[in-house]
This record gives structure tokens, sequence and C-alpha cells, in this order.
């Protein structure tokens, strides 16, 4: 993670008032993380299944 995203980060943390406002940002900076693991995912299968198709092709 770039060095100003984790400045941000901490920075919309620190700003929440409320436990529920820092809830919401835990919870939104989770689910940020999870997509970016899950599009990591699809692009390592997308690219399994290119190369598979490549050498089932020949």
């Amino acid at each position: 993670m770039p060095d100003f995203e984790r400045l941000t980060r901490s920075l919309e943390e620190h700003v929440a008032i409320t436990p529920e406002q820092k809830a919401y940002v835990r919870g939104k900076h989770a689910g940020e993380d999870a997509a970016r693991w899950q599009i990591a995912k699809l692009i390592a299968l997308l690219a399994i299944v290119f190369i598979l198709v490549l050498i089932i092709g020949k």
C-alpha cells in the first residue's frame, strides 16, 4: 500500500468522532483490502487459464 494511502487511512480513522464512524471507517478499509485480494486472485486465475488454453491449443 502506498505511503499516501496509509496516511489518509490513519487520518480518516483519527478524524472519526463516534464509535459508529470509526467502525464504518474500519469496515470500509477492510472491504477495500478484501476487494484488492479478490482482484489479485482473479487475475492470477485468469493468467493460469490463459496459459492452460495456450498449452492445450498447441
